[in-house]
């Protein structure tokens, strides 16, 4: 397999996610206010870790993992393997299916379960991030070739961290906000140009031709 890791070479991902405990605390500062957990059930940020994985809400005494809500949850993987395949598919053009097979990965629910799961993560990274939602590319094989050649590699990883971690809860208000400038970016191709073409209508890559047309 070619790796071109860009920004995130190889010593870097090794010395940042090299055991458990370093990849729960890096899902849990995306869960954080102020270096505090957020309780899910009541936002008080009056938290203690009980363990790598499980903190506990000083208000309501709640417990909770810090996986829950994040396609992590469950999981029989090690997190490292899960960061470590994320990484390769955000700096490979090679299919998840091959990515698992290579780090030993074979049976067929755990491989069909990773594989829905990142195709979504990447999917949604692409449709609802603003730096790539606008750069209009047509699929995530074209996303992940891209952020090679332009060197966003490491951008992309951590990228599809987070839309792992809020997979139960993409934010309403950025698809809201991604529809709308869509919205608006059709409207505008339509009284320069014409009617959208129906090839393209309900792709991303319209998103170049109409801000093209827009500025001339």
């Amino acid at each position: 397999m070619m790796k071109n890791y860009n920004f995130m070479e190889e010593q870097e991902f090794s010395d940042a996610f090299s055991t458990e405990g370093q990849c729960y605390d890096y899902i849990a500062k995306f869960r954080s206010s102020g270096g505090k957990f957020v309780c899910p059930k009541c936002r008080e940020t009056h938290t203690w870790k009980i363990s790598n994985s499980v903190y506990e809400c000083r208000d309501c005494k709640k417990q909770y993992s810090v996986l829950s809500g994040t396609i992590f949850k469950k999981t029989h993987l090690p997190l490292t393997k899960w960061f470590r395949i994320i990484d390769e598919r955000a700096s490979t053009v090679s299919g998840i299916r091959d990515i698992l097979k290579d780090n030993g990965i074979e049976n067929a629910r755990t491989v069909k379960k990773i594989t829905t799961a990142l195709q979504r993560v990447f999917y949604n990274v692409r449709k609802y991030d603003s730096f790539y939602c606008q750069a209009g590319y047509s699929d995530v094989l074209d996303l992940c070739d891209n952020a090679i050649r332009s060197g966003t590699v490491k951008y992309l990883f951590h990228r599809a961290i987070q839309f792992a971690i809020e997979d139960e809860k993409i934010d309403s208000n950025k698809i809201t906000a991604c529809e709308q400038e869509l919205e608006k970016l059709e409207e505008g191709y339509h009284f320069l140009r014409g009617p959208l073409p129906e090839r393209i209508k309900n792709k991303p890559a319209f998103i170049k031709r109409a801000k093209k047309s827009l500025l001339g």
